[in-house]
């Protein structure tokens, strides 16, 4: 029922973690953290193998762009 933690999932945590803190911290921009992080996820992912170009994008939920994108155009 349960799955045991993997190393995989232990990389995964340490990025998003590490990505919070820099968030936090405002040593960078909370965009620039957030990209970093995101590129340094898929980028460790491809490297270990626990993460695809494919999965990248099928992560993306368009419903989601579409809805703060025209929230921001509203407020504007």
């Amino acid at each position: 029922m349960y799955q045991a933690m993997d190393v995989n999932m232990l990389i995964a945590a340490a990025i998003l973690v590490g990505s919070y803190a820099l968030i936090f911290s405002e040593v960078i921009h909370r965009t620039s953290a957030a990209i970093l992080g995101a590129v340094t996820m898929v980028g460790i992912g491809m490297l270990l193998g626990f993460y695809t170009q494919e999965a990248a994008l099928m992560a993306i939920d368009a419903n989601t762009i579409l809805l703060l994108t025209s929230m921001m155009l509203m407020v504007a």
